[in-house]
């Protein structure tokens, strides 16, 4: 499986509104991503949410990976509870799963 396009992704903020919304990859030669809503076009703000929320996904998949990280490495040096580490580190390494997709 190749990467997903790099970010940072932007909003095309003339797309709100309508039946699409379109996000686009900064680095030259990046796609666009088209948003559709499903059964209802939601209101523009609510558009605007979904997509800001998009846009942000390669910046908070680098923020997920970056604590785990950081944990991980305070594990080692504080092994004395481990325990707790490995609590904060399920759903870390849960989120990091589901936006990465299947491993092939």
């Amino acid at each position: 499986m190749s990467g997903p396009t790099p970010g940072p992704w932007r909003l095309n903020e003339e797309t709100l509104g309508g039946d699409i919304c379109t996000i686009y990859g900064l680095q030259a030669g990046q796609g666009w991503v088209h948003v559709y809503g499903e059964s209802r076009y939601p209101s523009g703000s609510e558009q605007a949410a979904n997509a800001s929320l998009i846009a942000a996904a390669p910046a908070l998949l680098a923020a997920l990976k970056y604590a785990k990280r950081k944990l991980e490495s305070c594990a080692r040096l504080h092994g004395n509870d481990k325990v707790a580490v490995a609590s904060l580190l399920e759903p870390i390494d849960a989120a990091i799963a589901l936006a990465e997709g299947p491993q092939s």
